[in-house]
C-alpha cells in the first residue's frame, strides 16, 4: 500500500510539471489553439487556473500527502479528481491541435494516479483522523451553506449550472457522511471543495480575460465567482486543519 500510494505521489508531481508547461505555452504562444471565439474565454480561463492556483495547490497537497498529513490527502484527492476533469474536457474540447498530445497524456496521467490512490486508500487511519465535535458540526453547517451557494450560483450563472449543482450534489453526500461519521466524508469533502475552489478560480480567470478583450460582464457573477472561490478554499482548509493526526500518520 506504502509502495502504491509513494507511486501516486510520483504521478502527481509529473501531472502538475508537464501542466504547467502546457499551460504556460497555451498562455503566451497566439493562436495556439484553432477554437471558436466563444470558446476562447473557457480554455484560456481554464489555463490559467491551472498555471496560477491548480499546479501550485497540487504540488504543496502532494507534497503534505507524502510526509503523512491526513488532512492535506484529503484535499490531495480532490486536486487530482480537478486535473482529470479539466484535461478530459481539454483533450476533447480542443480536438487535434498542437497540445493535444499532452492534453490527452495529463488526462490518462490524472486518471492513473487518482484510481492508483483510491486503491491505496487506508480506512482505518481516515477513521481515525475524523473530526468530532462542534469540528463536526461545523464542517456540516459549512457543506450546507455551500450547497445554498451553488443553488444561488445556479441561477445568477445559468451557463455553469451543471459544474454548479454537481458540486451541490458533492457538498450535500459529504454533509450526511459526516453525519454519520463516514470514513468517506472527508475524501468526498476533500474533492467537493477543492474541485469547486478551483473552478471559481477558473471562473475568476475568464471574467479577467473577457474584460482584457472588452467585453462587459456582470458585476453579480464576477463576485458570485470570488465567493464560490474564497468560501470553498475556506472550507477546504477548515476540513484539513480539523482532521486529527494519528499516531501512525507517517506510515500511511
Amino acid at each position: 500500500m506504502v509502495k502504491r500510494l509513494a507511486l501516486a505521489h510520483l504521478l502527481a508531481y509529473i501531472v502538475a510539471g508537464i501542466a504547467v508547461v502546457a499551460a504556460f505555452t497555451s498562455a503566451v504562444v497566439p493562436n495556439l489553439h484553432d477554437m471558436p471565439a466563444h470558446v476562447r474565454p473557457q480554455i484560456y480561463g481554464t489555463e490559467y487556473a491551472v498555471l496560477l492556483v491548480g499546479a501550485p495547490l497540487l504540488l504543496i497537497t502532494t507534497a503534505l500527502s507524502a510526509r503523512g498529513r491526513i488532512g492535506a490527502r484529503a484535499l490531495w484527492f480532490g486536486a487530482v479528481a480537478w486535473f482529470l476533469s479539466t484535461y478530459v474536457a481539454l483533450a476533447t474540447g480542443l480536438g487535434i491541435g498542437p497540445l493535444f498530445p499532452i492534453h490527452t497524456a495529463l488526462f490518462f496521467l490524472s486518471l492513473a494516479t487518482l484510481v492508483i490512490a483510491f486503491v491505496s486508500i487506508d480506512l482505518d487511519t481516515f477513521g481515525d483522523a475524523l473530526p468530532r465535535g462542534s469540528a463536526r458540526v461545523g464542517l456540516i453547517g459549512g457543506f450546507i451553506a455551500m450547497i445554498a451557494l451553488m443553488a444561488v450560483a445556479s441561477r445568477i450563472d445559468p451557463v455553469h449550472a451543471t459544474e454548479q449543482w454537481t458540486a451541490a450534489v458533492l457538498f450535500g453526500i459529504a454533509a450526511f457522511l459526516f453525519g454519520v461519521r463516514s470514513v468517506w466524508a472527508p475524501i468526498i469533502g476533500g474533492i467537493g471543495t477543492v474541485m469547486t475552489s478551483l473552478f471559481g478560480a477558473s471562473l475568476i480567470a475568464r471574467s479577467g480575460y473577457l474584460g482584457v478583450k472588452g467585453v462587459s460582464i456582470s458585476g453579480a457573477s464576477i463576485w458570485l465567482a470570488v465567493a464560490v472561490f474564497f468560501v470553498s478554499s475556506a472550507l477546504g482548509i477548515a476540513l484539513a486543519i480539523t482532521m486529527r493526526p494519528v499516531p501512525d500518520d507517517v506510515e500511511t
